[in-house]
This record gives C-alpha cells, sequence and structure tokens, in this order.
C-alpha cells in the first residue's frame, strides 16, 4: 500500500508539474505541441489510471451494483457526449488547448476507459461493437503510422479534395496497420516466434530498419529554401568593421547629403532583404551598411496572441522587446537610413492584451493599434534625425505545391496586405519630415518575377535579394534619403552636426508643436490636428497614444463582465512620456483618457 501510495503522489506531482511549467515559462504552441514533458501529463493520466484499478477495492466496486459503478457509467456518457462535441468544434490551433487543454481531454479520455470496463451502462455496449473492437485492436499501429502517410498524400496530391485525399490515407494506413499487428506487435506483446525467432533475436533488425531510415532521411533530405542562420552570420561579419567607424562630420552648407550610413531593422523578410543590401552596397561603395535588427517571427505588433496556418500562441518576449533591441542598434550603428521590412506578422489573426476577440488588420480595433505602433516604430528610428524607408508589403504566397491559405492562414488574404499598405501611407502622411514609403509590393506585382525572388512566396532568396538590390532597390532607398533630406533644408536650418532638422523649441512666429497623449480616442485628436496643421502650418504634431491605455497604471480592472490585466504596453508611462517630451519639446500637452480611468479596477 505504501508502495503504491508513493507511486500515486510521484505520478499526480509530474502530472501538475508538466502543466505548470509550460504556462509559467511561456512556453510556444509547438514547443508544447512537440516536447514530451508538456505532454507526458497525458500518457501519466493513463498511469494514474492503471495505478487506481490494481486497487482491488477500486475495481471490486466498479464490478458491483452501486454509486461507484453508477458514476462511472454515467461520467462515460458524459464524456463521449464532451468528445464529440470536441471533435466537431476544437480546432489543433485552439489556445485552450495549450493552457492545460491537452491534459483535461486526457482527463475526458479516462473517464471513458473508465465506463467501459464497467458491466453497465450504454458505454460498454457501444464500443463493444465488433467493428470497433477491431479497430481498437490495430489503433496502435493506425496511430504510429497515419501521421506520416497522411503528409506523404498531402504532398504527393495537394490539390486532391479532401474527402478522397482522406479515403487514400486510410487505404494506406489500414492494410498497413493490420500488417503490423500480425506480424509485429502481436508477436512481441504474446513472446511468440516472428518469422520463426524469437522476438529478442528479431528485435536489432527494425531497430537498425529505423536508424538507416533516419540517416537516410537526413543525408537525401532537400536543402531548405532560405537559410537564415547564414545569411545572419554574413550580416553580422561585415557590419562589424563599419559600426566601429563613427558618422562622418556634415557641413551645414553642403548642397548634397552626407553618405548614407543604412541599417535594416524588421523580421526574417528583412533579415534576407539586408543580406542584398549589405552586398550591394558593399560591391557599389554607394552607401555604408552598418547592420540594423531583424529577427524571425517578430513584427512590430506586441503583446498578446497571434495566429497563423501553423502556429497559435503569445507574441514572444523577445518580440515584444524590439523598441529596446532597435534602439541598441541604433547606438552601435548610428544610421542615417533606417529601413523597415514587416508585415507577414502584422496581418495574421490577433488576440490584443486584454482583449478576448480574435481580430484582424481592417477590424478598427487592430487598425489603431497597429498604427500605433508603426508610428512608434518611426519616431524612434528618427529621433537622432535618421530618415525612415519603409518597404511595402508584397503578397503573402508559399512554397510551390502549397496553397498560400493553408501554408500562411488567412494572412494570405491579398485584402489584408492591401490595408497594411494602406495604413502604412497614413502614417507616411502623418510623419512627412522623416519617413518615406517604398512600393516593394508593387515593384514585385509589375516584374512578373515574384515566385522567382521568393522561392517560399515570402522571403527572398541571398542570390535573389542582391538581384533585387542591385536592379532596383538601393536605387529608391537612396533617393528616398536625399528625398526627405532635400526637403528638411527648404523648409528651414538643419543642425549643425548632423545635417537633421533642429531640435529648438519653435518661437511664436513658426508651428507650435503640440504632443498628444492619452487612450484611443486621443489617437483622434492627433489625427485632427495633424490635419489641421497640414493645411495651415500651426501645428506640428507628436502622439504617444496607445490603444487600451488609461493613466492608471497596474493592477486589474473590469472590461463589461470581463476581468483583465492593465496590458504590458500600459506600463512604461511613466518613462515613455518623459522620453518623448525631451525628444519633441513640445509647447503644448494635449492629454485625453478616462475610459479605462473609469473603469472598476
Amino acid at each position: 500500500r505504501r508502495g503504491r501510495n508513493t507511486l500515486t503522489a510521484v505520478i499526480v506531482g509530474l502530472i501538475a508539474l508538466g502543466i505548470a511549467v509550460p504556462l509559467l515559462a511561456g512556453w510556444d504552441h509547438d514547443r508544447i505541441y512537440y516536447g514530451t514533458d508538456s505532454r507526458a501529463p497525458e500518457l501519466l493520466l493513463g498511469a494514474l489510471l492503471a495505478v487506481a484499478l490494481h486497487h482491488r477495492r477500486f475495481t471490486a466496486r466498479l464490478a458491483t451494483r452501486g454509486p461507484v459503478q453508477t458514476t462511472a457509467a454515467a461520467l462515460g456518457v458524459a464524456a463521449i457526449a464532451v468528445m464529440a462535441v470536441a471533435w466537431a468544434t476544437v480546432g489543433q490551433q485552439s489556445s485552450w488547448l495549450y493552457d492545460g487543454g491537452f491534459a483535461a481531454y486526457a482527463v475526458v479520455s479516462v473517464a471513458l476507459i473508465t465506463a467501459a470496463i464497467v458491466p453497465i451502462g450504454p458505454v460498454r455496449r457501444v464500443l463493444a461493437v465488433r467493428p470497433l473492437v477491431y479497430v481498437g485492436t490495430i489503433s496502435y499501429g493506425i496511430y504510429v503510422y497515419h501521421w506520416p502517410i497522411f503528409l506523404f498524400v498531402d504532398r504527393l496530391w495537394p490539390s486532391l479534395a479532401d474527402a478522397p485525399a482522406f479515403a487514400v490515407k486510410l487505404a494506406v494506413t489500414v492494410p498497413l496497420a493490420v500488417a503490423s499487428h500480425r506480424f509485429l506487435e502481436h508477436p512481441i506483446r504474446h513472446g511468440s516466434r516472428i518469422a520463426g525467432r524469437r522476438p529478442w533475436t528479431v528485435a536489432p533488425v527494425p531497430m537498425v530498419a529505423v536508424a538507416a531510415g533516419a540517416l537516410a532521411v537526413t543525408l537525401t533530405a532537400p536543402p531548405p529554401i532560405i537559410v537564415f542562420d547564414h545569411a545572419r552570420q554574413e550580416l553580422g561579419a561585415a557590419t562589424d568593421d563599419l559600426r566601429a567607424t563613427p558618422p562622418p562630420s556634415v557641413d551645414p552648407a553642403a548642397q548634397t547629403p552626407p553618405r548614407p550610413r543604412v541599417a535594416l531593422f524588421g523580421d526574417s523578410t528583412a533579415m534576407l532583404t539586408a543580406y542584398g543590401l549589405n552586398s550591394s552596397l558593399t560591391a557599389s561603395g554607394e552607401a555604408d551598411f552598418v547592420g540594423g535588427w531583424t529577427q524571425l517571427g517578430c513584427g512590430i505588433s506586441r503583446y498578446g496572441e497571434r495566429r497563423d496556418g501553423k502556429f497559435q500562441g503569445p507574441v514572444s518576449e523577445e518580440c515584444n522587446a524590439w523598441d529596446q533591441s532597435w534602439q541598441h542598434e541604433l547606438d552601435e550603428g548610428q544610421p542615417n537610413v533606417a529601413v523597415v521590412q514587416v508585415g507577414p506578422w502584422e496581418v495574421v489573426d490577433r488576440k490584443l492584451p486584454g482583449d478576448a476577440m480574435w481580430r484582424a488588420i481592417g477590424d478598427p480595433v487592430y487598425d489603431d493599434y497597429l498604427r500605433g505602433e508603426m508610428l512608434n516604430a518611426v519616431d524612434l528610428l528618427s529621433a537622432d534625425g535618421a530618415v525612415v524607408v519603409w518597404l511595402s508589403m508584397p503578397n503573402m504566397g508559399a512554397p510551390p505545391g502549397e496553397d498560400p491559405y493553408e501554408f500562411r492562414g488567412n494572412g494570405a488574404d491579398p485584402q489584408r496586405r492591401e490595408r497594411f499598405n494602406e495604413l502604412l501611407a497614413e502614417v507616411e502622411e502623418l510623419r512627412p519630415d522623416t519617413m518615406r514609403v517604398v512600393d516593394l509590393g508593387a515593384w514585385l506585382d509589375a516584374s512578373g518575377e515574384d515566385q522567382r525572388l521568393r522561392p517560399d512566396g515570402v522571403h527572398f532568396g541571398p542570390d535573389e535579394a542582391r538581384e533585387v538590390s542591385d536592379r532596383w532597390l538601393v536605387d529608391e532607398i537612396l533617393a528616398a534619403y536625399t528625398d526627405v533630406w532635400t526637403s528638411r533644408r527648404s523648409d528651414g536650418p538643419t543642425d549643425s552636426t548632423d545635417g537633421t532638422d533642429a531640435t529648438a523649441v519653435p518661437t511664436a512666429a513658426g508651428p507650435h508643436r503640440v504632443l498628444v497623449v492619452g487612450d484611443s480616442s486621443a489617437l483622434g485628436f492627433a489625427l485632427a490636428l495633424h490635419d489641421l496643421g497640414e493645411r495651415d502650418g500651426t501645428w506640428s504634431v507628436g502622439n504617444i497614444s496607445r490603444l487600451g491605455c488609461g493613466i492608471g497604471r497596474g493592477g486589474r480592472r473590469l472590461h463589461g463582465d470581463t476581468e483583465q490585466d492593465i496590458p504590458p504596453d500600459c506600463e512604461p508611462f511613466d518613462t515613455e512620456v518623459p522620453r518623448v517630451l525631451d525628444e519633441v519639446r513640445p509647447d503644448v500637452v494635449l492629454v485625453s483618457t478616462g475610459f479605462w480611468d473609469v473603469t472598476d479596477r
């Protein structure tokens, strides 16, 4: 009894650990789904049932009429109902599965198994039907073999409709599972001979076969379409020397802009573009490439959750801190041209901090949030006078033979790309003295070579990135830089050190600087004041209003019937405002807030 109790305690502890660690550590969905440790609670719940069934008193109560037997039978009926609903409504990307949901489903499975072994109730009768019994007999083989077969059929016949594709998959999986049970599993389980030999003498054969298969697959696997690590290493090595060289001093009377120092910021699309830019600029000598910060999976829309065709989970902490990483690279490289390329992670489905609803670009709430993040990015990059050149977003495609919607999810919708580029144009209008949009998407559409230049439908290949830079992109970036520099000179005096707009507080004769602070309501005032200033030149408007952020920080708040944490993006209010005050030096600060400050806290 003591040994059984100890074993039970150990199993329960491991189950709790397997559920708690992924949640507390913030593991993403792929890590949870594929991790043996994170999926162990499902197996351990079965082990816990086995320990319980080893208890004679519990087994006796299941076998005889009474409350235990009746409860087990009733829970089995409820388990079948829950499973049926889950099969019909729950997708693999459902977020609750990764918050303990897999273990919860295993509890339902345990209830069903328990009901199946009691001698009464509908569950036992239903599951005793001969076809189901036989499926259970070969179920292990079906489980083991179905996954590679399903993947193989999908890759071999990608255009096959769902019903015939499923029929083909079953036609291959079931016979293989039958043969496996007859000639492999049954002899091993019962200690009988396999091909006239004892199991222990035959066991090395499949072990060697598996090892040989794994080696063959590894050695013959096709190379990845895009190699990100190589691009990252090349960029790091190429920019170290240039970073060590300070930017040249600038003659304020010069008629041409200072030598461009180009850095690129963004996600993995930017990483490959940066590789091509660096190669092209190094060869031509037209400008210096001084690095930047590009990271796989990191757009500019922070916090909350996101989902595409193959992933659902929270935005990583590394991506949430892009502003800090960008600032570090700005300090190191001191660029005067900051190129931005993002988009794929901005057009996927998003669940914003404190929001229970999945949204997408085109939804006014998410549009406000994304527009604010774009403005934050532009203001950060241009704070020391750099010109921001933002590349428009091309269409989201897929590798040859893949369906873009299945491969990329709803982010492949061209309307989402169009809305992203519309927001980008709005931001350019709000920051005419610091930003220009270079229409990469339109150029790729017109080229007729998009599939060749972006082999996986999203990223340039290394050679293709160099080709695009040589043919078009370098000229566009340098032209945008020169255009902003020229417009700044024509608009007024420049700083004697870096050639950018003076930062002195304007006099009454010049446009007044207005800084707008607050929640999403403040953003409307910022846009209206900017439009007014554009017409009559009276206002120059800065904005640090944020969606869902009042001035009351910390704790929790009640939004309708939902209790929620204050979004992390709202917390740095006391540090963000002083920083922007120091940079903008406004004559007037307009504060508009209230909605989030009058809710229950």
